[in-house]
């Protein structure tokens, strides 16, 4: 009969060093994974410092291999790092195996905690992790708020970022921190001082972090909340450490990260209002954009984290535009970025542009007290005074709507589930024609500025059709808000009218003025599913609530439906009008 086998000594890994490890390994990987545009190199610099901090915790473990490894991380450089991560990370993956490995007493619990586990919570820290973008942060801008409104006793609530000033002016935060690297957060994972004496810390990423298996052998006293917007998962540690719940993403619905996020922490006992999506920010309240000289002012932002941008198509966009006609004077105030690739790249976009510019029309980068490289809380500040954004798909798409601005993204395909679901943002195909794409931008920009009942905004009106659309749509909306209102049959009928307007409107899209137009290639338009999933006897079956939930996500977060409430819905009320072809 052959041996058992026996635990060697040095599988079993010291508390102290799993939580380090499972930063410095987890963020090793994702960063090794991650497109990184030149504009964004600043990016990688800063990520490998934070990671390098760990050193410290880790140099001291006792272990020749692993501390091997360890001078190895503390040596990397942005220009070695492609060459040297992946040696690295097979390196630490046998020293993973056992940061893995949940402590025998905990149990693990498919499905949130009770209803109410968090009422009773008073002081939450929310950590960012270095993984996750500004878009993506912006995200969870309705968070405080939420967790005011679930929390009564709930006195304090501070934010801890690694981007500077972005969280300052966002509306149930009573401190907004920035952690410089990776050992800070550690620290604050752990409740080390100056982060001690919380009842919650939720720590969020886009990634999926797995920092609670390692948080689990360390028992902490407070509740640790780990949230994936990537992997639209949730894990909750109750405190002491014996109890883990796990929510899972595994329905087909909410494909799109805002929704999923709601979704999400909705499932955790939040009180989610899609409303306040966008009215976050306590500094000015969205909407009142522009500094009053009459100037329609764009902000233009051709970057984002991964990609190049091009300066033919963005040079030629802006000549577009501002051919087009619509308001005037108009300026376009353009990105300067954040080093020194980006702004050689605004720059020569700025000279490009002021050659083929009309009168009234003026472009120049945007800038303060000679600095052309803005700050976060810069460049959030100047969004407040401009009417519109023209940009990639990047952290402005996300943070223009919070200040009311139109914004008008231009997006590469497969980034479908980054659309920010307010009315008056806008996506535009990357691979459509440049001519067809500004023909399309200015129609919006036409319809935004113009006065109510004024000819411009008679041309942007649609069919009666239309305007029977937007209402069933309200009205639907307006009801699940309400948690549905307890009348499921009420709830079917709204849906009922809702989908039939609904195929009413599509089915007629590609006839007449608008057939082929740029505007309504942001996805594959057709009627939705009419079935409702009911009861035997009538009434919402079980998961019929998240389903139409989903339905009517997907369509409000359309350029069509978007352009039906930017023109319909800011008409005086009159009379309908008469049905037209």
């Amino acid at each position: 009969m052959p041996a058992l086998p026996v635990s060697r000594p040095d599988e079993r890994l010291a508390t102290e060093l799993r939580l380090p490890l499972a930063l410095a390994s987890q963020y090793l990987f994702f960063l090794s994974r991650r497109p990184i545009s030149r504009s964004n190199r600043h990016y990688l610099e800063r990520r490998l410092a934070g990671i390098k901090s760990l050193c410290e915790p880790l140099a001291a473990c006792g272990e020749p291999a692993l501390e091997a490894l360890v001078r190895k991380i503390g040596r990397l450089q942005p220009a070695s790092f492609a060459r040297l991560a992946p040696g690295l990370q097979l390196g630490l993956l046998p020293w993973m195996e056992r940061v893995r490995r949940l402590p025998e007493e905990v149990v693990v619990l498919d499905g949130p905690p009770a209803p109410g586990a968090l009422a009773e919570t008073r002081r939450v820290l929310v950590v960012f992790g270095p993984g996750i973008g500004i878009g993506d942060e912006i995200i969870f801008f309705p968070l405080p708020r939420w967790l005011r409104g679930s929390c009564p006793r709930l006195s304090e609530l501070d934010v801890l970022s690694g981007y500077d000033g972005l969280w300052q002016e966002v509306a149930g935060v009573d401190r907004a921190g920035r952690w410089k690297n990776h050992r800070e957060i550690l620290g604050a994972l752990r409740g080390e001082a100056p982060h001690d004496g919380y009842d919650l810390v939720l720590f969020a990423d886009f990634e999926t972090p797995d920092l609670y298996r390692a948080l689990c052998a360390e028992r902490p006293a407070f509740r640790y909340v780990e949230l994936s917007l990537g992997s639209r998962s949730a894990f909750v540690l109750e405190p002491g450490g014996d109890a883990l719940h796990r929510v899972h993403h595994v329905t087909p619905y909410f494909e799109n990260y805002y929704a999923a996020c709601h979704h999400l922490l909705r499932s955790l006992g939040l009180a989610v209002r899609e409303g306040e999506r966008f009215e976050s920010l306590s500094g000015r309240p969205a909407g009142e954009s522009g500094d009053g000289d009459g100037t329609f002012r764009i902000f233009v932002s051709p970057f984002t984290s991964k990609y190049e941008p091009s300066l033919a198509y963005w040079s030629r966009l802006l000549a577009e535009l501002a051919a087009e006609g619509g308001p005037r004077p108009l300026r376009f105030v353009i990105d300067p970025g954040v080093g020194r690739a980006s702004e050689r790249m605004a720059r020569a976009l700025e000279r490009s542009a002021a050659a083929r510019l009309p009168a009234g029309v003026t472009a120049g980068l945007a800038g303060e007290d000679g600095r052309r490289r803005l700050s976060l809380p810069a460049v959030l500040r100047l969004l407040a005074s401009c009417r519109a954004v023209v940009c990639a798909d990047s952290y402005a798409a996300h943070a223009a709507p919070h200040f009311g601005c139109l914004t008008l993204v231009v997006a590469q395909e497969g980034l479908e589930p980054w659309r920010v679901p307010s009315d008056r943002s806008f996506y535009f195909r990357a691979e459509d024609p440049v001519d067809e794409v500004a023909a399309a931008m200015h129609e919006v920009l036409r319809s935004a500025a113009a006065d109510p009942g004024s000819a411009e905004a008679e041309r942007a009106l649609f069919t009666r059709a239309e305007e029977r659309l937007l209402e069933a749509c309200e009205r639907l909306a307006a009801r699940l808000e309400d948690g549905g209102d307890g009348n499921a049959a009420s709830l079917v009928g709204l849906h009922s009218r809702f989908v039939a307007a609904q195929a009413l409107v599509v089915g007629a899209l590609g006839r007449g003025r608008h057939d082929g137009s740029a505007l309504f290639r942001d996805t594959a338009y057709r009627p939705l599913p009419a079935a409702v999933p009911e009861r035997p006897g009538g009434g919402l079956a079980p998961g019929g609530e998240t389903y139409l939930r989903d339905q009517l996500e997907r369509w409000r977060n359309t350029n069509l439906q978007k352009y039906l409430s930017l023109s319909l819905g800011r008409r005086p009320p009159q009379g309908a009008p008469e049905e037209r072809p």
